[in-house]
């Protein structure tokens, strides 16, 4: 009799933590809660603190908190560290490969991450942080065409997303496309009419010149998820 799916991600998930053990349980509860207390306070060094132990123990869920504090601490390679270890003990899980994207970009190892993106990308290949995450690296690198062809997918899967919108409407104007853009920014206003990023990209779309202007103007990318 084959074992239903989400009874095999739950027992991976519990495995790795030793959830099965009631006083590594509650040891682990009385872990996360000072650690989330802790993080609350921006605290961070005492939230690492209290999940040593757990993490020490092969908690899943302690290794995956790590990479997240080691990341608000900007920790890089401890951050990357513990989202790896995470991974190795939940190999089916796509949060710690989302979360080891995150130092990799916060240290600037931006081909890193796109490698990271690429593996999360043979598991869920529309995973929508990992697509918005590397359109945004793209768009940083300048490489608008890569940029364009990640946020356009975005806005095939989220066709009323402005942010993603945005996104192609100003990497498809960089590129050079600009009635197309122009086509996006409408879209944008219609679906938000006070947007002012995207009447820029308008006014900017309408411009004869190829200047630099409004050149990082989708914002500041997508929000760090833990």
């Amino acid at each position: 009799m084959k074992k239903p799916l989400l009874g095999i991600i739950t027992s991976l998930v519990f495995s790795a933590a030793h959830a099965a053990d009631p006083a590594h349980d509650n040891a682990l509860a009385a872990a996360l809660k000072a650690s989330y207390e802790a993080e609350a306070q921006k605290e961070y060094k005492d939230a690492i603190k209290a999940l040593v132990i757990p993490a020490a123990s092969g908690s899943y869920i302690a290794q995956l908190r790590l990479g997240w504090l080691g990341y608000c601490e900007k920790e890089w390679d401890e951050s990357s560290s513990h989202y790896k270890q995470a991974a190795q003990l939940a190999p089916f899980a796509i949060e710690p490969l989302l979360g080891l994207m995150l130092p990799q970009q916060g240290a600037g190892k931006n081909d890193d991450a796109l490698h990271t993106a690429q593996i999360i990308f043979r598991h869920d290949p529309n995973n929508y942080t990992a697509l918005s995450r590397s359109a945004w690296i793209y768009y940083l690198q300048r490489d608008y065409k890569q940029a364009a062809m990640m946020y356009h997918k975005l806005v095939t899967l989220y066709p009323s997303d402005t942010e993603m919108l945005l996104g192609l409407g100003f990497s498809l104007k960089l590129g050079g496309d600009r009635k197309e853009a122009a086509q996006y920014f409408n879209t944008v206003l219609l679906l938000s009419p006070d947007n002012t990023r995207a009447a820029e990209g308008l006014r900017e779309a309408a411009d004869k010149g190829n200047g630099v202007k409004g050149e990082l103007s989708p914002g500041p990318g997508p929000k760090p998820r833990r």
